[in-house]
């Protein structure tokens, strides 16, 4: 089975890539990772992590997202932010109808849960009730790997970029995941419960790599871009240490400038600061603080390219991180060995 989503000429000028790990996208891809069997070996030690962290006041998010089968689209806006607040709040200002429409399903059950029943009608107890759950399963299960899931997008995104820039757009489409192929005008995509055609007549197609999807999602919102969310091709295996800045090089620079290091370290043409902030998760004012320290350093050269500054590594910066090498440095970056059937 496949939705198969047939691009205009319109819609092939408005596909986006996500810029950056969007916070409650990956939450409801881990929710539902957390809940299916341990198959994926990338994830599996994350899951006996997590299902020993999850907090009871998250227990009303496993009702919401199943480990498989539909689950509110309202639950994942669309943002252009790593934080959480700027998506947690498009959630709680969901309409009624909209609420309405997404959680009547949920709401039908033979035995449905009394909270869903008062969330589909807009309660503010239990939109408050929504709010603890996301903010308590964000803090203990999300919050802790952030480092790593956003040096995995920027690992996927980087790759996508460089794609687009040398093949363009059709070898972007191409080489997606093995399971989407793409036949221009239209894009297959592997589904396990849809079997459709998808006109979008300019609507857009909007792009997501996730590390904890183990297969394609799409979502179709008439106001934004329809959404096609797929596994990464590659992920680096996941432990208690990952994503975490060598502590002594953190220990002497502070985490922040550790990380941006890092980050500039896996940017073999440079990197902006805007890009910077996005994969720290910091302002583009306290990014820019904090490379100017590194250049006054001589840790970081910048270069200008056209309107943008690059920064890159300068011969001593690269001798520190070799000093101080990432806790992982050999990840096992292999294809997912359990893609979705076609």
């Amino acid at each position: 089975m496949a939705v198969r989503i047939h691009l205009s000429s319109a819609d092939l000028r408005s596909v986006t890539v996500a810029r950056c790990a969007e916070p409650l996208c990956e939450m409801e891809r881990s929710l539902r990772a957390l809940r299916l069997p341990a198959r994926d070996p990338v994830t599996v030690r994350w899951r006996q992590w997590a299902r020993r962290q999850l907090p009871k006041a998250a227990y009303p998010l496993l009702t919401l997202v199943p480990a498989s089968g539909p689950s509110p689209d309202f639950l994942t806006p669309l943002t252009t932010s790593p934080d959480l607040d700027p998506a947690l709040n498009a959630v709680l200002s969901t309409p009624p109808a909209r609420l309405l429409g997404d959680l009547g399903p949920l709401a039908h059950r033979s035995r449905p849960s009394s909270w869903v029943a008062d969330l589909t009608s807009g309660s503010r107890p239990a939109l408050r009730r929504l709010e603890l759950a996301i903010t308590s399963y964000h803090d203990a299960i999300l919050k802790p790997v952030k480092h790593h899931l956003t040096t995995e997008f920027d690992t996927a995104a980087d790759g996508m970029a460089q794609t687009l820039a040398h093949g363009g757009l059709d070898a972007l489409l191409r080489d997606l995941h093995p399971s989407i192929r793409w036949e221009p005008p239209v894009l297959h995509v592997a589904h396990r419960r849809l079997d459709e055609d998808v006109r979008l007549h300019g609507q857009g197609l909007h792009l997501i790599p996730s590390f904890f999807a183990n297969s394609n999602a799409v979502m179709n919102d008439a106001v934004a871009p329809y959404v096609v969310v797929f596994p990464m091709r590659r992920r680096a295996l996941w432990h208690a240490d990952s994503g975490r800045p060598a502590r002594a090089l953190a220990d002497l620079l502070g985490d922040t400038r550790a990380t941006l290091m890092y980050a500039i370290a896996r940017a073999a043409q440079g990197v902006s600061t805007t890009a910077l902030a996005q994969r720290a998760g910091i302002a583009n004012s306290t990014a820019s603080h904090h490379v100017k320290a590194l250049r006054g350093a001589q840790l970081v050269a910048t270069r200008r390219a056209g309107t943008s500054a690059l920064h890159t590594l300068t011969p001593l910066g690269e001798q520190v991180l070799r000093s101080n090498p990432h806790p992982d440095p050999h990840p096992d970056r292999r294809p997912d060995p359990h893609p979705p059937a076609r």
